[in-house]
């Protein structure tokens, strides 16, 4: 067996200082490297109960979580005490990523009816769609977006539209690269501690072309994340990388039921009481939405509620697997962790999903408003819609075409 490098040794030992000397002298790569017995620096810090030194590799210096030793356990598995294994918990000041007090991540598509309009509460956040013929199509169009995009086919004829037809079109995804690269470059200069966490990550997708990593970025407490979450155009860049590799994910699309915890004032509660008592109402996220299948993640905020704030705990069904909601945990041994924190059991709900209201309890005994949202799947056979869609642009055309031609 080859020699152990001295800075396992010295986590192995307890010498924080040596492990500090070491740590700033190594390029990260070698801080993460995986040694000749299986096991990390990581690991053997966790597994002599180091508390210290699991901190400073943790948290000062953001090492890479998600590497298992030969016996297939991450480092945070290992953990045989309470105080170790708080260190890899995300900080409760950061806790707002399951449960927040800004504006709802969601937006109700309703039919329009003039009659209502006295009827209701009104928000910022409300949109307007013809829940029959509108909702289906939006259906459809969802449906086709990710099957195009996620197509060699589609993403073929992308790159043929910007070389030779539009070369100022940035729908494409050596642009949303492009544009990824540059979030990253604007919102973590190199002197920011999780610089080399999140470069190492990027360059571990270029080289691997696997989604998962830029998963586990989002995953971090980072300005990126803050941003990503904030505007809906840096968002977007991010859900169309994902759709691209969306096969890949296909072990990880979710089945059942996931929490997300929201502060809200009763106006906005009125909003889903009313999609509630309307049949044809439709919730739908338009910014990446964290949730967790563990519902005391999505209640840690409690105690934090400001006293014009409601306490309220959206639950989200989904009765078969979704393409829109991603396991960002281990749902079976051979698919790791995602998450950097892996207690969390994050369930990534995409922009564009859509729900339906078919309940909301007032629970008495825990003080919060329960708001239970149905999953609404994407229409099936997108590849018929897509031909269906073609066929329909070219009959228009043509009509088009031999009109002029009279």
């Amino acid at each position: 067996m080859a020699s152990l490098s001295e800075l396992y040794i010295a986590c192995c030992g307890g010498d924080e200082d040596l492990v500090r000397g070491l740590l700033a002298s190594l390029e990260y790569n070698e801080i993460n490297r995986r040694e000749s017995n299986g096991s990390t620096p990581l690991h053997a810090a966790v597994c002599h109960g180091h508390v210290s030194i699991v901190r400073l590799l943790l948290l000062e210096f953001h090492v890479d979580r998600r590497q298992r030793n030969n016996r297939s356990l991450t480092a945070y598995q290992e953990a045989q005490t309470d105080n170790i294994r708080q260190l890899f918990h995300r900080p409760n000041q950061a806790h707002q990523r399951f449960c927040d007090d800004q504006p709802s991540p969601f937006e109700i598509y309703t039919e329009h009816n003039h009659n209502e309009e006295n009827g209701r509460a009104t928000s910022n956040y409300v949109g307007r769609m013809e829940t029959n013929q509108k909702i289906l199509g939006y259906r459809q169009l969802l449906s086709m977006s990710k099957h195009i995009w996620s197509s060699e086919l589609g993403q073929k004829y992308f790159t043929l539209y910007t070389r030779f037809v539009d070369p100022t079109n940035t729908t494409n995804m050596v642009s949303f690269i492009k544009q990824f690269k540059k979030l990253i470059d604007e919102t973590l200069p190199p002197d920011h501690n999780l610089y080399p966490r999140v470069q190492a990550l990027f360059n571990e997708y270029e080289q691997t072309q696997r989604p998962e990593t830029l998963l586990t970025l989002y995953t971090l407490n980072s300005p990126f994340y803050v941003r990503l979450t904030e505007n809906i155009d840096d968002s977007l860049v991010l859900l169309h990388i994902i759709w691209r590799h969306l096969r890949v994910l296909t072990p990880r699309f979710f089945r059942g039921t996931a929490y997300r915890g929201l502060s809200m004032k009763y106006d906005d509660l009125k909003e889903y009481q009313w999609a509630l008592e309307n049949n044809d109402r439709t919730i739908g996220t338009y910014r990446f939405c964290s949730s967790s299948t563990d519902r005391c993640v999505a209640e840690a905020f409690g105690d934090t509620v400001l006293p014009d704030r409601i306490r309220t705990v959206i639950v989200f069904n989904f009765d078969q697997p979704c393409n829109g909601a991603v396991q960002l945990y281990s749902p079976a041994p051979d698919l790791p962790c995602i998450s950097n924190f892996e207690e969390e059991r994050e369930v990534l709900i995409l922009p564009g999903t859509i729900f339906r209201v078919w309940k909301i309890e007032d629970d008495q005994h825990t003080g919060y408003h329960i708001i239970y949202l149905n999953h609404i799947p994407d229409a099936e056979n997108p590849g018929l819609h897509v031909l269906g869609s073609v066929l329909s642009e070219a009959r228009d055309n043509l009509i088009k075409w031999f009109s002029f031609r009279r």
